[in-house]
């Protein structure tokens, strides 16, 4: 999980290949716009998901098809269409409670709540995102548990709630790494960058950078920057030096997964203590 770029390069040669199914060509399609969507390329994540969901919509298959709204509505607030993510949004919703489906539901309410955000509706964006972490803990989706989580902490973050911005998104980091899950670990440590940069900006810059180079390393991967939270070497500019800032971030640029890891954890149980 999180080998965007080995993911993304075989969904491009099996949609280069002549023949298959409408089915597997819809499927691969589907699967090369998730993997631009984790990358941050929204350009080509978004007409990937177009063709999919029209490929889906040939073949009849409901589920499919509403995912493939819903995750046109993800890409479309990252882009910044926030008109489009909402009719997105609304489509995929209508077409869940139609089918009854309860995991896709959970996943809309997500989009939903990306949208009020990147609208900074942060009330409205906080309750949405509740909702939706209430329902991914009681079916057991671990993934849009930890994502919901960053999320809620971006939000809390925002609203000047600084600890339990740093508690959510350690608690994402922690089922993160039981999920074996390389990507959103690298978005929850990049994340308690932000969140620490303030309090510590020597360890902020580390970790800050050590993020930046693994998501180098796994294929690419997007922050909470999209959503108007400050990166750390931004924010620690105010208070370091250029040598400072520099040796920081050379520092981290150096530490691998695990290490990096350790520092996010450091930066947490001190927040705790203080």
């Amino acid at each position: 999980i999180g080998l965007l770029a080995e993911g993304r390069s075989w969904a491009e040669k099996a949609l280069a290949l002549r023949g298959g199914s409408i089915g597997a060509r819809a499927r691969a399609t589907a699967a090369l716009g998730g993997l631009t969507y984790w990358q941050g390329d929204f350009k080509v994540s978004r007409e990937s998901y177009r063709r999919a969901r029209d490929l889906y919509t040939a073949t009849g298959d409901k589920a499919a098809q509403t995912n493939a709204v819903y995750s046109l509505s993800l890409v479309a607030t990252y882009e910044g269409d926030l008109d489009a993510a909402d009719r997105y949004a609304d489509e995929a919703m209508e077409l869940a409670r139609d089918s009854g489906n309860e995991t896709m539901v959970a996943e809309v309410l997500a989009a939903q709540w990306l949208v009020a955000w990147q609208k900074r509706e942060l009330a409205r964006a906080e309750s949405l995102a509740e909702a939706a972490l209430e329902m991914a803990r009681r079916l057991g989706l671990s993934a849009m548990i930890a994502t919901s989580l960053i999320g809620l902490a971006g939000i809390a973050f925002q609203q000047g709630r600084v600890d339990e911005a740093l508690g959510r998104a350690g608690e994402a980091l922690e089922l993160a790494i039981e999920i074996e899950n390389t990507h959103t670990q690298i978005f929850a440590i990049d994340s308690i960058a932000s969140f620490s940069a303030a309090r510590v900006p020597v360890e902020a810059v580390r970790l800050c950078s050590a993020a930046a180079a693994l998501n180098r390393e796994h294929g690419g991967g997007w922050t909470l920057e999209v959503m108007g939270v400050e990166c750390a070497s931004s924010v620690a500019r105010e208070s370091l030096d250029t040598e400072a800032l520099e040796s920081a971030s050379a520092d981290g640029e150096r530490l691998d997964l695990g290490e990096a890891v350790e520092v996010a954890r450091s930066i947490l149980l001190e927040a705790r203590a203080g």
